[in-house]
């Protein structure tokens, strides 16, 4: 963290103890081992995490459990449409990638209450407002976003391990 400070304007925001920057008009927020308290572990993160060095990033499944936790405590606010847009690109996005999206890493992380979310989300006008009105594009936005709460709601329930579907 000393290091990016050199370089970098970094903004605290000790109510949800993290720091932010700002770069090309995008937010980062970055958290930092025992001074944030996230609902995926940190070892859990760094070992499925993206290493853009000096950076890891963390994975799609964990990010978007991030994202559904951060729009679990404020889905009635402007931030919280943009978390519950957010969860629909990192949907798009793991149906694009090589990948996939990987249930079974988020799994471990969710709760009964997510589950719920997922369906305000799939079923909410957030799609359509991402899609900027576009109602085919937020139809494709949507049964990806589908698909992957499926996926989701399966590995939640342990009916899926790690592609290998002969078991149960």
């Amino acid at each position: 963290m000393a290091d990016l400070r050199d370089v970098e304007e970094i903004t605290p925001n000790r109510r949800l103890n993290r720091r932010q920057m700002i770069k090309r008009g995008f937010e980062f927020d970055l958290y930092v081992e025992r001074q944030s308290n996230l609902i995926v572990p940190y070892d859990a993160i760094i070992s499925h995490a993206n290493s853009y060095p000096p950076f890891h990033v963390a994975s799609l499944e964990h990010l978007w459990v991030l994202k559904l936790e951060a729009f679990a405590d404020r889905r009635h606010s402007v931030k919280g449409e943009k978390d519950a847009q957010d969860l629909l690109r990192v949907a798009a996005i793991a149906t694009r990638g090589s990948l996939g999206f990987r249930a079974k890493i988020a799994a471990p992380y969710i709760r009964d209450s997510h589950l719920e979310l997922l369906e305000l989300v799939e079923r909410g006008p957030h799609a359509v407002a991402l899609a900027r009105g576009n109602v085919r594009e937020a139809k494709r936005i949507r049964h990806a976003f589908g698909d992957l709460a499926q996926g989701i709601r399966a590995a939640y329930h342990g009916v899926i391990n790690d592609g290998d579907s002969s078991s149960p």
